[in-house]
Formats: C-alpha cells, structure tokens, sequence
C-alpha cells in the first residue's frame, strides 16, 4: 500500500494544496461576479438612451416656440388696444374744447371712427351733400310728407336763439326752406343741411348770422310741423 505524506513534508499528496480565496461563500469568483451583474439589473443602451433624450428636448422647444408665439401675439393686441386708447382721448378732448369754446358758432372737432381691432363694422357711406341738394331742388316745389327728427343727444344743451332767429319764416327765407325741405326728404342731418347752406352762401333766416342745426331745426319745424 503507497504511502502519502503532507505536502510540507515533500511528500507526493497535492490534494489540500490549493488556493481558497476562489471560494469565499462556497462560490467562484467567476460565478459570484455573474451574480452581481444580474441583481444590479441590465444597463440601458446608449442609443436608446440618446433617442429619448433629444426626443423630450424637441417637445420642450415646440413649447418654447409657442410660448413665444403667443407672447408676441399679446404683444400686438396690447399695442393696438393702446392706440385706440389714445385716438380715443385725443377724441374726448377734441370734444371738450368745443363744448367750453365760445358758444355755438364754434366749429364742431372732426372725430374719427375708432379702429376696431377683433371686429370691424362696415359702415355705408353718407349722401354727397351736393348730389343731394341738386337732387332736392326740382322737387322743391312740392310738399312732402313730414321726415321724422332723429334723436338729438340730450346731453348736449341747446343754446338760446337770438330774437331774430325765433322770428317766423317770411319771403327772404324760401330759398333756405326748399333746399332744407329737400335734403330731409333725402334723410340728411340739420348739422349737414346747415354746412351746405353756409358753402352755398345762403342768407340766414333773421338777415345775419351763421347757419347751425338748432337754426335749421327751428326753421324746418316752424314751417312743415
């Protein structure tokens, strides 16, 4: 029978002679590495990692892109919504100085429709005050049925007539009574018949003075209601 002797000694058995460090926990190191890398889980990939991070960039910049879109927007209505603002006050003040001016004879401001800005309204054009007066005057012999007055702005006070303006109509103020008669019929304001008789050199009903649409009115109502 062979005889073994420890590996100390010189002997022939090799079989404890080995390296144990491989072996902590009953288990190689090899496979203990293969562990580890199975419950830390799989590594993502690279490029699908890329692909999904410019994918939430480009949202984020459509974003900003509209965002930026509707501030500019903003921007425009805020700015237009300021100029009719101020076409506005230029307006209201036009209006006050001819209100505190010196009396009726005062010219009246031109004013302007404002500019709407979400829905604009069209209007018709008003009747040429020419076309209208050459119109009216071959049927300024006739009488026609009385035109209604449109509303006069109460706020506005009417101011007090002179005597010779409250005087009834005689012979010197036919001609002003058919060019009145005609352009109501064709629906025009006293304000518009009144410019027309001043263009036209019309004489005033009481021989001095201007024509206004208080003197107009007066006359119109005096002689056809």
């Amino acid at each position: 029978m062979k005889t073994y002797y420890p590996g100390n000694l010189g002997g022939n058995d090799r079989r404890f002679n080995r390296n144990q460090n491989s072996y902590d926990n009953k288990q190689p190191g090899m496979y203990r590495r293969n562990g580890m890398q199975q419950q830390r889980g799989k590594r993502p990939d690279a490029e699908t990692a890329m692909t999904e991070g410019i994918t939430a960039v480009k949202d984020s910049l459509r974003e900003i892109i509209g965002f930026q879109q509707r501030l500019a927007d903003s921007q425009d209505r805020i700015a237009q919504a300021q100029e009719a603002h101020a076409q506005a006050m230029q307006q209201i003040a036009a209006c006050v100085r001819h209100f505190l001016g010196k009396g009726p004879e005062t010219e009246q401001p031109e004013i302007s429709p404002i500019e709407e800005t979400i829905s604009p309204v069209v209007e018709e054009p008003a009747p040429d005050v020419e076309q209208v007066a050459s119109a009216a005057a071959p049927e300024a012999e006739r009488e026609g049925e009385p035109v209604l007055e449109p509303a006069q702005d109460e706020s506005e006070p009417m101011p007090e007539l002179a005597s010779e303006e409250t005087e009834t109509c005689d012979a010197s103020s036919e001609p002003a009574l058919k060019i009145i008669a005609g352009m109501r019929e064709n629906g025009c304001s006293y304000e518009k018949i009144a410019e027309h008789l001043e263009t036209q050199g019309i004489p005033h009903a009481s021989g001095n003075g201007r024509w206004n649409r208080w003197t107009v009115s007066k006359l119109y109502k005096e002689a056809f209601l």
